[in-house]
């Protein structure tokens, strides 16, 4: 019974375009965790208060990142261990990681400037607005998850109510902080260039991104509120690592479900009697994705992530199309 977009599009149009959407998912997955794993390498430098480049290692200007590597590896063993440990730590790393993004976000409230929502709204209009619709392109990644973990639930008939709560809860959530951070700052500002320590530099310095992409960081520290630095930086690293536990997990049952309709080696959907894990499809994915956060930076795996996710929801609408038109066609 598991499956999501991939168990949907075959049912629909038939096997071509189920693999087609099953290697977009794949991708989807794998580039994902590897970027994730990128970005909670920032996370420990800002905990630790260091620039990020301490944890690469320069060679003939490919930066290898053997923290996220070898993080994503240690991950990978975890779920291999069994459904049952992953699963306590998943429940404890989500609890957690909901009390740091509430506290931040009041935190961010308590230094709220009403001139700061008033005067930037929507200061790039309706096409800005637009072009940041493909960074909620991620978001795909969880609600897809809950189709792929179905066969993990003790009752089956609750995932109607998972999904609800799931895009309940985490679209107040994020609403809660974009409210937050509107409050606290501008888009002017979030403009600027940065370094890893959140300090104003010119944009042609080497190594220097726009404020946005540590946008509560910058903000706090605008404010004088710079040891919020190490609080978010805790609570960032805790809701990374739980992102890339679901990723890890879902991609391996993904896999799994490919490979029971012949799409993919039959060994790949072997599950350990003792484990109750599928461990090949699972060591199989965290090794390839533990190769691509070492060499690969976060940037270029964010987008062409986004850019399969699109692909994906487009077979997935197709697949909506073709049910409600041609019922009978499969290709």
């Amino acid at each position: 019974v598991a499956g999501g977009a991939f168990t949907w599009t075959m049912s629909t149009l038939g096997e071509f375009p189920a693999l087609m959407t099953l290697g977009l998912l794949l991708v989807n997955y794998v580039l994902s965790i590897a970027a994730v794993a990128r970005v909670l390498t920032f996370s420990i430098a800002l905990l630790v208060n260091v620039e990020s480049t301490v944890f690469l290692i320069d060679i003939g200007g490919t930066e290898l990142d053997f923290l996220s590597f070898g993080i994503t590896l240690f991950l990978t063993i975890l779920l291999c261990a069994g459904t049952a440990e992953a699963g306590f730590v998943l429940a404890a790393a989500n609890i957690t990681g909901i009390f740091f993004i509430l506290f931040v976000g009041i935190a961010g409230f308590t230094e709220a400037n009403a001139d700061n929502f008033v005067s930037d709204w929507m200061p790039y209009g309706v096409s800005g607005l637009f072009q940041a619709l493909p960074g909620l392109l991620f978001s795909y990644i969880g609600f897809d998850a809950i189709a792929y973990a179905i066969e993990e639930a003790k009752d089956q008939a609750d995932a109607p109510s998972a999904y609800m709560w799931t895009v309940g809860v985490s679209g107040a959530l994020y609403v809660f902080m974009a409210l937050s951070l509107a409050f606290l700052t501008t888009s002017v500002a979030l403009n600027q260039c940065t370094n890893t320590l959140t300090e104003i530099v010119d944009c042609s310095v080497p190594g220097a991104t726009k404020a946005y992409y540590q946008a509560f960081v910058f903000a706090f520290d605008s404010v004088g509120m710079q040891w919020m630095q190490y609080i978010f930086a805790i609570g960032s690293a805790v809701t990374i690592t739980t992102t890339l536990l679901v990723a890890l997990f879902i991609s391996a049952r993904l896999i799994m479900v490919g490979a029971r309709e012949w799409m993919l080696p039959p060994m790949l959907a072997q599950v350990s009697k003792r484990t109750k894990t599928p461990i090949v499809a699972q060591v199989l994915v965290g090794c390839i994705a533990a190769i691509l956060a070492l060499f690969t930076g976060y940037n270029k795996l964010s987008d062409l992530a986004s850019f399969a996710y699109l692909c994906t929801m487009l077979v997935v609408c197709n697949a909506y199309l073709g049910r409600r038109y041609y019922p009978d066609v499969k290709l």
